[in-house]
């Protein structure tokens, strides 16, 4: 398997490229080099899903940015355990939600922190043949451990990693199709081809500012 180049970040490892991008959303990045913003590709997922669509949301500010901005069609399709903060969960809520009702679309989101802990939990869904759809928002560190302590302690210490989780090329390791998104665009045609794909669960990696300041950090 090849390097993924950088002027088409998102690929459909595996199998075949995804179009190239049509049009350009002047909107997508923070205005900060380092990425796309969280709320923006929130609004990607939701334009992408149908009314029914179950979001099963991990613990993180990938969570808080849907609590935020994710617009909910009907009652009982959005699932946040706020109580024990359990990174990872909903990694494993998601496929026992696929396997109860295999026709409802499943999202589960989630971030590179959980996916370092219980990312391993995708291997399941491919042999369970579930197609079941991870969206997981990359910006290489625990975020809101991160800005949590630079905001009341003036620096960050171990929430940051100095080698990034690969989140595509992991997942495809563990049997799954896997895409890598910068864009907007790339986002809604990696969830398009997703849904259209039998059996098997995909993963959508997302590309987020690791700058961009997460909701939480707004409480008093």
């Amino acid at each position: 398997m090849t390097e993924e180049k950088q002027s088409n970040p998102c690929l459909l490892l595996g199998r075949k490229k995804l179009p190239q991008e049509k049009e350009t959303i002047a909107s997508s990045v923070t205005g900060e080099p380092g990425g796309l913003s969280a709320k923006i590709a929130i609004h990607a997922i939701r334009s992408s899903l149908p009314s029914e669509t179950i979001f099963f949301g991990d613990d993180g500010s990938h969570s808080f940015y849907a609590i935020k901005h994710l617009d909910i069609f009907q009652a009982g399709t959005f699932f946040f355990d706020d109580v024990f903060g359990s990174m990872g969960h909903a990694i494993g809520y998601a496929i026992g939600a696929k396997l109860r009702q295999p026709e409802r679309p499943i999202i589960c989101l989630t971030g590179d922190g959980c996916f370092y802990m219980h990312g391993t939990e995708v291997a399941t869904a491919v042999d369970l043949n579930l197609p079941l759809l991870f969206i997981v928002f990359n910006n290489n560190q625990l975020d809101m451990v991160d800005k949590g302590m630079k905001q009341w302690f003036g620096s960050s210490v171990g929430a940051s990693y100095s080698v990034g989780l690969e989140v595509a090329r992991f997942s495809r390791a563990l049997g799954s199709r896997a895409y890598r998104c910068e864009t907007a665009m790339e986002i809604k045609e990696a969830i398009h081809e997703a849904l259209f794909v039998e059996g098997g669960p995909t993963v959508v990696e997302v590309m987020v500012d690791p700058n961009e300041i997460p909701p939480t950090l707004n409480r008093v």
